[in-house]
């Protein structure tokens, strides 16, 4: 697909290469600081018209950028030396700059950090910057110390390659690690009254809790949202098979059965609101006492006791304290939707979608008098089997699994806050 060849860090590295081997026959056609302005214009216009979920960005964006960026880099030598001087600066740590650019954007999400809008953006920006030149220096001063060989030869030190290691894995952990951040969203020690709405689930109710919470749409229909959720894990264990693939459990997510005892427990609700399913669209292998192993296959008669006990079990856990749970089904999964991004993995195919939700549909009838189902699936997003990407001409998800942005704050407008207001007896939210 097109966004394989332009989404992509080899684009910039050939497009820095092309402007090098060019350089010196340009240099003599073009005028360099008019071309270096008009680099710099469509870099900054294009940074700032950039969709959050990708977009077009996907689709030659990131090219359009490197090739404005490759202006800029040509016309360089022509410009003040204050200028030049700059951008020969930030080139020669450009390396150490990019290796930050991941690690500050997870920690500076808004669920971690709290940080929205242009004060997130400016730490997203600078913070790379001087986190990169602090890196450059303080290898600088170690390699500049004795590391050659009485005889000449160039040796590495072997307690600086373990520092690095070591700085390596610290990082990357506290990056990555869920953490209490993961799970809390700026909750209050009490709500005043107010009804406390939790989303519970995966990466797909930690998205869509976070728009509805980072966006104060939740406080505009006068209650208080909080997060139960842990992104990538299933309230069901076992080894996750994938076509002819088979990808370990993550310990980590055994967790999730905690979070949500833990945060339902904190926030008392009056409602939970569970999108869990999207790990359960996959097969599982089990490995039993006995070291041989158990496939749970996605529709036969095993799974399906195996998915009403775990479901059963994780609602009475998110319903003690006497909360509604609203069961939320799960949209299809449509690799052929008009998405940026397209799934290929096994949750594809069609049946796995209504399994599971036959499944909900059948823990709610269990459970009426604390459970209900709103239907995602065949009201609003799938209602003729296919992935309504584009709602009134908003890009509801980037890969018809995780909302976008927009696209969640869209969905709780026109379809689900306007149901949970029914059910919690608020006054009608529709057209908020």
């Amino acid at each position: 697909r097109l966004q394989y060849g332009t989404d992509t860090r080899l684009a910039g590295l050939l497009v820095g290469v092309a402007v090098g081997l060019a350089a010196p026959a340009l240099r003599r056609r073009v005028p360099g600081p008019l071309t270096a302005a008009l680099g710099a214009v469509v870099v900054v216009v294009l940074w700032a018209l950039a969709p959050a979920d990708g977009g077009w960005l996907a689709y030659g964006g990131l090219l359009v950028v490197g090739c404005a960026a490759g202006a800029v880099g040509l016309g360089a030598p022509t410009l003040p030396a204050v200028v030049s001087g700059v951008l020969a600066w930030l080139g020669r740590r450009a390396w150490a700059i990019w290796l930050w650019i991941l690690p500050v954007a997870i920690v500076t999400d808004p669920m971690r950090s709290g940080l929205e809008g242009l004060p997130q953006q400016a730490v997203r920006v600078l913070a790379p910057v001087a986190l990169g030149a602090a890196s450059v220096a303080v290898l600088d001063h170690l390699l500049g110390r004795r590391l050659v060989d009485a005889d000449g030869r160039r040796r590495v030190a072997p307690w600086l390659i373990a520092a690095e290691v070591c700085l390596a894995v610290v990082l990357v952990a506290a990056a990555v690690a869920p953490g209490q951040p993961l799970t809390v969203y700026r909750q209050s020690t009490a709500t005043g009254g107010t009804p406390a709405v939790v989303f519970a689930g995966d990466s797909m109710p930690y998205g869509l809790g976070s728009i509805v919470m980072g966006r104060k749409l939740d406080s505009e229909m006068g209650i208080a949202g909080r997060l139960a959720a842990l992104p990538g894990c299933s309230f069901t264990e076992g080894d996750l098979i994938n076509r002819d693939r088979v990808a370990p459990f993550n310990p980590e997510c055994a967790r999730l059965r905690d979070i949500f005892r833990e945060e339902t427990a904190k926030a008392d609700p009056t409602m939970v609101i569970m999108l869990a399913w999207a790990w359960e669209l996959y097969d599982r292998r089990v490995t039993n006492d006995d070291g041989s192993t158990t496939d749970f296959v996605v529709g036969t008669p095993e799974w399906r006791e195996r998915f009403a006990a775990d479901a059963q079990s994780a609602l009475d856990d998110l319903s003690r304290d006497g909360a509604v749970v609203v069961l939320l089904t799960m949209p299809c999964v449509d690799p052929d939707a008009d998405t940026p991004n397209h799934p290929t993995s096994s949750a594809t195919e069609p049946h796995r979608v209504a399994e599971v939700n036959a499944m909900v549909r059948q823990l709610a009838a269990r459970n009426r008098d604390k459970a209900v189902v709103v239907d995602l699936d065949g009201e609003y997003l799938c209602p003729d089997g296919d992935y309504r990407a584009f709602i009134d001409g908003q890009l509801m998800s980037s890969d018809s699994v995780h909302f976008s942005q927009d696209g969640a704050e869209k969905l709780w407008r026109d379809y689900l806050g306007p149901r949970v207001a029914e059910l919690l007896g608020l006054p009608d939210q529709a057209g908020a």
